[in-house]
């Protein structure tokens, strides 16, 4: 079975980007969701990593 894609933002990704990908039926999870504004780059890309996701910024 194929997993399903899933994105993780940064803070530069507009909320209405966000929503109108959720509509769709994407998986996104936000850096605001994952509690993680204001971490540098390098650290959002090892987040996104670690989850699996791919980096949208």
């Amino acid at each position: 079975m194929a997993e399903r894609i899933r994105f993780y933002t940064d803070e530069q990704v507009a909320r209405a980007v966000v929503d109108g990908l959720r509509r769709r039926g994407v998986d996104v999870l936000t850096c605001q969701g994952a509690g993680l504004l204001g971490i540098p780059d390098t650290d959002h890309l090892t987040f996104s990593t670690d989850s699996h996701c791919i980096i949208f910024s």
